[in-house]
């Protein structure tokens, strides 16, 4: 009776203990009990990286990323976990992130670049940070991530395709992350001698201003190399052509971007859009940061056209709606961002849309009677491109239609030229006006 007595209460025992390890032996139970689990606890953990030396080998801001990724992200590697500049030092990067772990837990991280095709490793530390999570928001010591820059030089421009005006002034683009110096060369024709444009320009400068040699040519490259390592370069992708011709009239076939006519800043061409439905583009190679200025004027029937630019991927940029107040004049400026082909597209557009272009105005003597502004969809035009520069502001059209005996409409276009300008209609029954 004893014996089952205390076999129940054994029983009993491993019934409130469910969590302990029980062994039963000769009639007597031996049972473990394992401590609590921690309990897991939040708080904010800012890391940091101090950029310099990544900055000083041409780490773009605005293009490329610094990121963290670890344990607490399962090791995720995309942008909603990259540091951002401090406001104060631009050197410094820094990104707060919400852990939820127990006190004293260790968690492992790396910092990781952006894009991982410039990176040795995709740009992924090889050896992880320990952090020993506290549980209370903590600001990790400033450091520099432990990554190396693949050596390569990449041609952006000319890289094939272009055509420049013999003389002018056009970029050589490249990205880098070397230092030293690279040499840049042109060729004329297919395996012939590579002439030198410089024999020496600092690599992360990134650009050269090359003067256009005064030839004629379809079948150009150019070439841009290490003066450290010879086997660090890049050539032309395809080839592109010198010419010295300026046009004047517009060449057909152009209904595409690929047929295009070349155009570049300072020409201004005489066209048309016939038959209806007729579209025309024309192209220009552009350098990041130029303040661009195109513009379209009928010559012939009243055409109403618009202007399109497109990037040389055929994204859209901008359009205009009108210019100088109706749609007979056409103008659009723009600050090109990135270096390369850009296309302009010109065709008759019925929808002009609100402002700048001339809404429809009812006659104040007439309330049913509107103001018709005659557009045709064929026709003559004028159209140019140029830098845009400040200069003063000019008027390009003033008249008045529309007179009754109490009131008159007028209209005028003014060019500011990029300056703050103030404009204002003055009338009176002599030229003294008053």
């Amino acid at each position: 009776m004893r014996r089952k007595m205390h076999l129940a209460s054994v029983v009993l025992f491993v019934i409130f203990t469910t969590f302990a390890a029980v062994m039963y032996t000769g009639g007597r139970v031996d049972a473990a009990i394992p401590a609590r689990a921690a309990e897991a606890v939040s708080a904010n953990v800012t890391f940091q990286a101090d950029m310099t030396d990544l900055l000083a080998l041409a780490f773009d801001p605005v293009t490329d990323q610094m990121r963290v990724t670890g344990d607490f992200n399962n090791w995720v590697n995309n942008a909603d976990y990259a540091l951002k500049p401090d406001g104060a030092d631009p050197t410094k990067y820094a990104f707060t992130v919400r852990i939820t772990a127990a006190i004293d837990s260790t968690i492992d991280w790396k910092f990781q670049g952006y894009p991982g095709d410039e990176f040795v490793n995709s740009g992924l530390e090889s050896a992880a940070t320990t952090l020993e999570f506290s549980g209370k928001d903590t600001v990790l010591a400033l450091r520099k991530p432990n990554l190396t820059y693949l050596q390569y030089i990449k041609l952006i421009a000319p890289n094939g395709g272009e055509q420049v005006r013999a003389g002018t002034t056009k970029k050589i683009a490249w990205s880098t992350h070397i230092t030293g110096n690279v040499l840049l060369a042109y060729q004329t024709s297919a395996g012939g001698a590579w002439t030198t444009i410089t024999a020496s320009t600092p690599a992360l400068t990134e650009y050269y201003s090359w003067v256009v040699p005064v030839i004629e040519s379809s079948d150009c490259r150019v070439r841009v190399a290490s003066l450290t390592d010879g086997a660090i370069a890049d050539t032309s992708a395809a080839v592109f052509s010198i010419t010295q011709a300026v046009p004047t009239m517009e060449s057909e076939s152009n209904n595409t971007g690929t047929t295009g006519n070349w155009l570049e800043y300072g020409d201004a061409v005489d066209a048309a859009i016939t038959p209806e439905g007729d579209v025309d583009y024309y192209r220009f190679w552009g350098a990041k940061g130029d303040s661009v200025e195109i513009w379209g004027h009928y010559r012939v029937d009243s055409l109403g056209a618009r202007i399109w630019l497109y990037k040389a991927d055929g994204s859209f940029l901008i359009e205009n709606g009108g210019y100088l107040m109706r749609p007979l004049d056409q103008r659009i400026t723009l600050v090109l961002p990135s270096d390369g082909i850009y296309y302009i597209r010109y065709a008759y557009e019925q929808n002009w849309g609100a402002f700048p272009n001339r809404d429809l105005i009812g006659n104040p003597e007439e309330p049913d009677e509107t103001a018709q502004l005659l557009v045709y969809s064929t026709g003559g035009y004028s159209l140019g491109i140029r830098l845009f520069q400040s200069a003063g502001p000019v008027i390009c059209d003033l008249g008045y239609f529309s007179v009754f005996s109490t009131s008159a409409k007028l209209y005028a276009s003014l060019d500011p030229n990029g300056l703050s300008t103030e404009a204002s209609f003055e009338y009176g029954t002599t030229n003294s006006f008053g």
